[in-house]
């Protein structure tokens, strides 16, 4: 899974969307770059209280028209893969990009045979991730936990 890749994903007929993906410790840089100040905005600290950039990550940059709308990262463990920092600015919500993220990191996974998991706490987002086999085992006051069987 070291491959790095910039495609298009057509949402509507009108509008190309692009995906950035960085992957690995000589990714980390650049990502960086590119995103490092949202890990310090106050908006976003608010709903992503534990957002990091740590060089095991891989990120998913999602732009449209060059600008940033979206982000979201995969956390690879031993036995396992989790999904964390999915964020879509408030002005792009309800539009599908959070769903279409959380699809580009299970396709990027297609051929991964870890346990996927998901702390999730937006409630729209729970139904999301159940619609993809995701299934609840804990819940908190904040978040619901959620995992993934092995790809197969």
């Amino acid at each position: 899974m070291d491959t790095k890749s910039i495609f298009h994903v057509g949402v509507d007929v009108e509008q190309s969307l692009q995906l950035q993906v960085f992957e690995g410790e000589s990714d980390h840089e650049k990502c960086t770059q590119q995103i490092g100040w949202y890990f310090n905005a106050k908006e976003i600290k608010k709903e992503l209280p534990y957002l990091s950039n740590t060089p095991d990550k891989i990120w998913f940059i999602l732009r449209s028209e060059g600008i940033i709308i979206g982000f979201g990262s995969l956390k690879p463990r031993k036995k396992r893969i989790e999904f964390s920092n999915l964020y879509v600015f408030p002005e792009k919500r309800g539009k599908g990009y959070g769903k279409l993220l959380i699809d580009l990191r299970l396709d990027y996974l297609k051929t991964c045979k870890k346990q996927l998991y998901a702390a999730v706490q937006n409630h729209m987002l729970v139904r999301t991730y159940k619609a993809r086999g995701f299934t609840e085992y804990r819940k908190t006051k904040n978040y619901t936990f959620m995992r993934r069987e092995c790809l197969k």
